[in-house]
């Protein structure tokens, strides 16, 4: 089964958790060079290669993972169909990719993967850099390929969603995989808690606003 959240729900849309304001979040991996390094890119910071600054999420990724554009646009990717064209996550230098989510999030993450022959596997841990609890996991098996199924180019044209749920606060999720042979899009958190500051800011807008119209 497939479990399909929208893009725009996820931008638009605030979730009360744990007494705090949480944040919905969805990567897709847009706005940064092909075969570059992600990164501080999701932190407000820069991607590698000086593109950015990106979205204030308080997300980095570890060496290795790097944003990958589509061939049909001007990049190298040799993949078709992704769910947000044209640039995916994929990792070149090693066999995993790290994503830090230092604040935390709650209640489940969601994305896409494509993988023609490669297995693959997405695990949730409770500490940074894939230590302290699993609190879930999955393994990704391979979906072949279409030859048909290009735009009009591209071997990774077949793509599913996965989702995993867990309980707790999780501050990592590590990607598994073989080196160029699998490929992620469209990371989705339904819970991310924003800094006690970020809280702290989208409260006295509101008041602010509240202020505004009895004036």
């Amino acid at each position: 089964m497939r479990i399909y959240i929208a893009g725009s729900v996820f931008l638009s849309t605030f979730a009360l958790t744990s007494g705090a304001m949480a944040l919905p979040v969805l990567l897709t991996f847009e706005g940064m060079q092909d075969r570059e390094g992600i990164g501080h890119f999701y932190n407000g910071g820069f991607a590698d290669l000086g593109s950015g600054p990106g979205p204030s999420f308080g997300i980095t990724f570890s060496l290795g993972a790097q944003a990958v554009t589509d061939f049909d646009d001007g990049g190298t990717g040799n993949f078709a169909n992704e769910p947000s064209p044209g640039s995916i996550l994929s990792f070149t230098s090693a066999n995993s990719a790290v994503m830090n989510v230092a604040v935390g999030f709650e209640t489940a993450v969601s994305a896409y993967y494509s993988s023609i022959s490669a297995f693959g596997g997405i695990s949730v841990y409770s500490g940074i850099d894939g230590t302290g609890t699993l609190l879930a996991s999955i393994a990704l098996n391979p979906l072949g390929s279409d030859p048909f199924g290009g735009d009009p180019n591209g071997a990774f044209n077949r793509w599913q969603q996965v989702n995993l749920n867990f309980e707790g606060l999780a501050r990592s999720v590590v990607f598994t995989g073989t080196t160029n042979q699998i490929a992620f899009d469209n990371i989705a958190f339904e819970n991310i808690v924003p800094a006690p500051g970020a809280a702290a800011l989208l409260s006295l807008a509101g008041l602010g606003l509240r202020r505004r119209r009895r004036a």
